[in-house]
């Protein structure tokens, strides 16, 4: 009898484990974990190496830096007659409808500058860019994005001067995670502040204008714990409008990327790293996603979203802002091309960055809470570019797909 009943019991232990090693090699599969991930191949600091058109090793650089739903919606024209210089354009194909006056795009543009300027320098060039060259847009057509480019980009040879930045380009640009209670301080800030007025001026940065480049530009943070209460109340009330929009919560439904097939595929939008999923959970999660797609909808997105809004709201000790007098289309570029320089500072000492972008955005469900957010930190006027989370963080994120160049040039 004992026999039997050991039997029995080795059989049902055998199913259990039967069916759910099956169960987890079809999660597996059917997220595609045993996929190589070529949408990382970017971030490889050789990547820049597979091309012998020097702009192409610049834009290499660029392609990985940090942007607006990470659309990467950028293109980029390189002419036969000037070996030299190329054109930067939006791509108005990826255009999203959260940020409808592409405000946000043209932000993220300023930061794909400025890792290109880095990645210049470790080449022995200077990089130098004229904004707008054909003048601003006057609408947001398809025409006019197309004609229009956001810059002209031209190098010329230098010195080899390598940054210090140059390695933090390789590092996650955004981390999601709980920050410590400990803000960075007054030491660290100032320090970060300074780079307002000594970037561009000819030592790190080769832009337009010099030390002029940030002129009129504000770099406010924020450590008092009402400000940071506040700010992350109206950020977690930014998620909810945002869900609240249904024409941007199936957007943002849309550009997330369910498995290892859909980024190696896409090569852009959202992803399970983005929320710090990694191994067996991010594959766990992807393999769900794909399997019962009917259970990932807006609903079950907009309740993970609002708990993790509500999770950073908890554990951030700073916040910081990038204020510009107007609204212009080169003030947006500007703006983009700060914040990036302070995320790679940011990065030297141990900080991590995560950027908010719904309070801000221009889309009708946001009008109210946006001039809120301007009543209250920027009363004086000007246009709030960019607001973010900073702090230490708690864990390690991984980083997200990023498109082949050769994708982006037309």
């Amino acid at each position: 009898m004992r026999a039997r009943k050991k039997h029995r019991f080795l059989k049902f232990f055998t199913a259990v484990i039967t069916v759910t090693l099956i169960m987890l090699l079809a999660l597996g599969g059917a997220s595609g974990g045993f996929l190589q991930a070529d949408y990382l191949e970017p971030h490889n600091p050789d990547y820049y190496r597979g091309f012998s058109d020097v702009r192409m090793q610049v834009i290499a650089h660029g392609i990985i830096s940090p942007n607006s739903h990470n659309m990467q919606a950028f293109l980029l024209s390189l002419s036969d007659e000037d070996e030299d210089s190329f054109f930067m354009y939006c791509d108005p194909a990826k255009l999203l409808k959260s940020d409808p006056l592409m405000r946000e795009n043209l932000c993220s543009s300023g930061a794909f500058i400025r890792y290109m300027e880095v990645g210049a320098q470790r080449l022995g060039l200077e990089l130098a860019f004229d904004l707008f060259p054909e003048g601003e847009y006057e609408d947001v057509s398809e025409q006019e994005l197309l004609e229009k480019p956001i810059a002209k980009i031209t190098l010329t040879e230098g010195e080899f001067a390598p940054s210090a930045l140059y390695s933090h380009m390789f590092e996650v640009n955004v981390n999601r995670s709980a920050y410590r209670k400990d803000a960075p301080d007054q030491r660290i800030i100032s320090q970060l502040m300074a780079r307002k007025d000594a970037a561009g001026s000819g030592g790190e940065t080769a832009g337009e204008g010099g030390a002029q480049l940030y002129e009129g530009i504000t770099l406010k943070f924020f450590t008092d714990p009402a400000d940071v209460r506040e700010i992350g109340s109206l950020a977690v009330r930014g998620k909810e409008a945002e869900f609240s929009a249904p024409e941007v919560a199936a957007e943002y439904l849309e550009i997330t990327r369910r498995n290892e097939y859909q980024k190696n595929s896409f090569r852009t939008g959202f992803s399970a790293e983005g929320q710090g999923f990694k191994g067996f959970l991010k594959n766990a999660l992807q393999g769900t996603m794909t399997a019962l797609p009917f259970a990932f909808n807006t609903r079950t997105l907009e309740i993970s979203q609002l708990h993790y809004a509500k999770m950073h709201a908890d554990n951030t000790p700073c916040y910081i802002m990038v204020i510009t007098p107007e609204n212009t289309r080169a003030m947006q570029v500007k703006a983009g091309h700060l914040y990036a320089d302070i995320m790679l500072h940011s990065k030297m000492y141990g900080l991590a960055v995560h950027p908010l972008s719904q309070t801000l955005s221009d889309f009708e469900k946001m009008d109210s809470l946006r001039q809120i957010m301007h009543n209250n930190y920027a009363p004086d006027g000007g246009r709030i570019q960019m607001l973010s989370r900073m702090g230490y963080p708690t864990e390690q994120y991984e980083q997200s797909a990023r498109q082949d160049i050769r994708a982006l040039i037309i």
